[in-house]
């Protein structure tokens, strides 16, 4: 009978490697700290984190009587042997120092060695816990206690084989099939020097009388790195090169600092392969803002090989140096053993499974010829940056499916918002699948909790299809601990001093996660790469790029305002990613979130990019209907120059909703009054979507979205809230509100007015009085005057008036630009002006929009339609309901044909069905205590 043990010999044991599960003598567990992640090596002080894993563990991840973290009693600190051993004595036997009960029964012992305050730990090579198993007692066994399966070494290395078996015996040793020692003992040494190359099989046998145990293992031994130049035409990553039934796989990888590197996927069994060992091309670069200066070698590993069958996914890492496994960083497909398996119903049932046992932590995916390729509908580009109306949307809170398939029902009411852009926060992979998505780890594979691949491609298509664009939000600022590049050089809990993509503390305030540095040579290839390709292989139209003010090496540290000053070095940076988008696509848009010293700003507006421009606070103010700091005209630049090179908005996914300060703090009766709060929905829209340059909304903004940006999931306010889900519209009923349908209805005419007409809103046509703090009054006013040189029955005046006041009606002077026909844009009513002076008197929060011709706009789909009696009818185009809301109980619902005959009726109720009305126009007739109103239906 034979029994095989698997030992990690990071941890052995001494007097025995056989310790018992029921051992209640003292020994020592001796921790060599130059083997696994081998971050504790050259420590002056070691302590061991550790508990035990017993038959009641749910799994190796669920330890038992481990102390609290960082506790530093002398029970857990451990004693120097040499250079790279640390011994800790369990003093009193296992369970006194576990404090284990008499019927615990213990598998395993549990470690992490760590340093003092934590931020070192010893790990395995992957970052896992170490664990020790024990020994049952109950058979004749033999272990190899001094190598690690799998471990890698050079040919002429000297290794130490030692094995001990449970019992005096006669033991033997093998290696590579040949007798290299025998002795009867319990315990065997032997010295070996490496002569082979490739996998070397070991074997220890222990034999008393007929019975024979063993335990074996393999070690890997490198063979010479061949230096050979990368072939021609070859970037880094993964290339394809398709010859009729052959794909042929050519890999790159930049690692300046690494040895040796070896393929390892499906296509070789995970298993290191000369075949598969990377061949080495090392240049000297120079530093792209010092040319000057050598800067670094660029070592770059690559190595070529054909697929087994050319249109199968395949997984694959990179195993560098012998012990780390990591992704390709330009993997296009990234599988996750930590999230995926929650959202295995939105990925692509085509993906291969995850390498379980041989993969660690992320693994990339290639393929040769594209299983499942896209078939692009449309071509679309964007046809006048200037007059964007951006609709910044994320995924995960606007649809409560929280994915693609959901946002894609919802495009209809998108489009008849009239919104021309879509912004969506970041898609791109970033750890775990509830997130903002700052927390980027790869940056050419699409984030799978939203969806597939082709389902992002179907989105921007039928996007496309309906004159939108889609903006991506690009985060180059930072990169999580699980990035390839951040992994091959880390050291404790940040990237290690040699890491030339990353600084290992960051140059600026306000960073998360790792800093990226963007003077390096391999980080502006990278990102130029990334730019690039999702304008081509997804079509988008643009980026927005986040905290594009961090994309220096100018050391700030935690000075804001040094940080914010005008950096040449940051702007030539900056440039540079976007000649490569404008190279790409040039009429893709490249939108930053600078926020720095205006003069920068200014210099990247003029280059052709446009600056993000917070006006969150004034909007809040005005919404609020407050006159301090609700300041409208630096809407777009500087004092109010209108230079339409920024993109203003009064809400983004990182302010505070208008609409939530005006419940929490508005003044009047806008705290308590929700009919009031709504009703400045649109009027907030027209003064901030109807002055020029490109505009920037946040999802819901149109419904007056009032829960606050750090509601929490119970409710409360917290700030570490701010990024959890919020509730979702659909969800709330809001689409079935007439308060809120109404405000989005209004909303949707403003918008539509300004992308149905973009010639309007150029500079000069438009000019904006009474709109900055300083000289705020009660009434604020938008002149918009368009001239059409070649049909001047085109041209047009509009005029635009909105109070902001919250308590006070005001009336106020229009004074028309021309008499004659005018209409009122909202309503679409025609009046006659016989002299420009005339005076209107406007409600708290009410607006008016005043043209000298008439302007068509659709009716929406669920308009809401109300008058005097205080009657509001909704929808009136309808494939079914229609819903009525009134101040005091309704009599009676009415429907008529336009012959005048009653085809329905309903009592005491606040809906009526047109489901068995053929399609057609119909007369709605509503009766409540406070009158009679008539309304026009169509039905579908």
């Amino acid at each position: 009978m034979g029994l095989f043990f698997s030992l990690n010999a990071q941890v052995t044991t001494s007097p025995t490697a056989f310790i018992k599960q029921d051992r209640t003598e003292e020994f020592d567990v001796i921790f060599d700290a130059s083997l696994g992640n081998g971050v504790m090596l050259g420590e002056t002080e070691c302590y061991a984190h550790t508990g035990v894993i017993t038959t009641a563990s749910t799994g190796d991840n669920d330890w038992k009587h481990a102390p609290v973290w960082l506790n530093n009693s002398d029970k857990y600190k451990m004693t120097k042997i040499d250079e790279s051993r640390w011994s800790l004595h369990i003093e009193g036997g296992m369970r006194q120092y576990y404090n284990l009960t008499e019927d615990e029964v213990v598998t395993k012992l549990a470690f992490v060695f760590r340093n003092a305050d934590g931020t070192k730990e010893g790990k395995t090579a992957s970052g896992n816990d170490i664990l020790y198993t024990l020994y049952n007692g109950d058979e004749f066994a033999v272990k190899i206690t001094s190598l690690n399966d799998g471990s890698v070494y050079e040919q002429g290395e000297t290794i130490s084989i030692n094995a001990e078996a449970s019992e005096s015996s006669n033991m033997k040793l093998t290696v590579n099939g040949i007798i290299k020692s025998e002795i009867s003992n319990n315990l065997l040494t032997y010295e070996y020097t490496i002569t082979e190359s490739g996998y070397v099989p070991i074997k220890v046998t222990a034999e008393i009388g007929e019975e024979e145990v063993s335990d074996s293992l393999a070690i890997y031994v490198k063979s010479p790195v061949v230096d050979e130049p990368v072939p021609a035409g070859m970037k880094e990553g993964i290339n394809k090169t398709i010859n009729g039934d052959v794909a042929t796989i050519t890999l790159v990888l930049r690692a300046p600092f690494n040895n040796n590197v070896y393929v390892i996927g499906d296509f070789n069994d995970w298993s290191m392969n000369e075949a598969y060992q990377m061949k080495r091309d090392s240049v000297w670069t120079k530093s792209v803002l010092e040319p000057s200066q050598d800067s670094l070698a660029t070592v770059l590993f690559w190595r070529s090989f054909d697929l087994p069958e050319k249109s199968e996914y395949y997984t694959f890492q990179y195993l560098v140096d012998g012990s780390l496994q990591i992704s390709d960083p330009y993997a296009e497909i990234i599988l996750d053993p930590w999230n995926d398996p929650y959202i295995k119903k939105k990925m692509d049932s085509e993906l291969p499974a995850y390498p379980t046992g041989k993969g660690d932590g992320l693994v990339s995916v290639l393929w040769g010829e594209d299983p499942t390729p896209y078939e692009w509908q449309n071509d679309f580009q964007i046809a006048d940056k200037d007059n964007l109306v951006i609709y910044e949307l994320h995924i995960r809170d606007f649809v409560s499916s929280s994915d693609l398939a959901g946002v894609m029902s919802k495009l209809d009411y998108l489009e008849h918002l009239g919104i021309n852009a879509i912004e969506l926060m970041p898609i791109n992979e970033f750890d775990g699948n509830d997130s903002w998505g700052y927390n980027p780890n790869h940056f050419f594979a699409t984030d799978k909790a939203y969806g597939t691949r082709n389902e992002y491609k179907e989105f921007i298509d039928e996007c496309h299809r309906r004159g939108i664009a889609v903006i991506l939000d690009m985060v180059f600022n930072h990169a999580t601990g699980i990035n390839p590049m951040a992994k091959l050089y880390y050291e404790g809990n940040a990237t290690s001093d040699i890491n030339p993509w990353f600084n290992k503390i960051a140059k600026h305030p306000y960073n998360v996660f790792h800093d990226i540095n963007h003077e390096y040579t391999g980080t502006r290839q990278f990102f130029k790469r990334v730019l690039s390709y999702w304008l081509e292989e997804y079509r988008v139209d643009g980026f927005r790029m986040d905290l594009t003010k961090g994309l220096t090496q100018k050391d700030s540290k935690d000075d804001v305002g040094k940080w914010g000053k005008y950096d040449a070095s940051r702007i030539e940076i900056i440039k540079d990613y976007y000649d490569t988008v404008f190279a790409t696509n040039p009429n893709a848009i490249f939108i930053l979130e600078h926020l720095s010293e205006y003069d920068e700003e200014k210099v990247l507006s003029d280059y052709g990019m446009f600056p993000w421009r917070n006006m969150n606070n004034s909007y809040c103010q005005a919404a609020m209907g407050y006159a301090s700091n609700s300041n409208f005209v630096d809407t777009n630049g500087k004092g109010g120059m209108f230079t339409t090179g920024w993109v203003g908005y009064a809400e983004s996914h990182d302010e505070e909703r208008n609409m939530y300060k005006a419940l929490a703090y508005g003044d009047g009766n806008l705290k308590e009054n929700e009919d009031a709060r709504l009703a400045r929905v649109p009027l907030m829209i027209a003064f901030a979507q109807l002055i020029p340059g490109p505009k920037m909304m946040w999802e819901f903004e149109e419904m007056g979205y009032d829960y606050s940006i750090n509601t929490c999931s119970d409710g409360q306010i917290k700030e570490e809230c701010r990024t959890y889900r919020k509730p979702v519209p659909w969800t709330l009923n809001w689409d079935e509100d007439a308060l809120r349908m109404n405000a989005y209805n209004q909303s949707s005419k403003v918008i539509n007015l300004r992308t149905d007409n973009p010639e309007f809103f150029e500079e000069g046509n438009v000019v904006l009085t009474n709109c900055a703090t300083s000289s705020f009054v009660k009434v604020r006013r938008i002149d918009i005057n368009y001239v059409d040189e070649i049909d001047v029955n085109n041209s047009v005046d509009i005029i635009v008036l909105g109070n902001f006041d919250a308590k006070a009606s005001v009336t106020t002077s229009v004074n028309y630009t021309k008499t004659g026909t005018w209409y009122d844009y909202m309503t679409d009513e025609a009046f006659n002006v016989t002299r420009l002076s005339k005076t209107i008197t406007l409600a708290p929060g009410e607006f008016k929009i005043l043209t000298s011709r008439h302007i068509a706009h659709e009716v929406g789909v669920n308009d809401v339609e109300s008058d005097g009696t205080g009657h509001i009818v909704f929808p009136t185009i309808t494939d079914g309901v229609v819903y009525v809301q009134a101040p005091s109980s309704i009599s009676s619902i009415k429907v008529f044909n336009l012959q005048g005959s009653i085809l329905s009726e309903v009592k005491d109720a606040s809906e009526i069905s047109l489901s068995n009305c053929p399609s057609g126009n119909y007369i709605l007739q509503v009766i409540s205590e406070n009158g009679t109103s008539i309304h026009r239906i169509i039905k579908k």
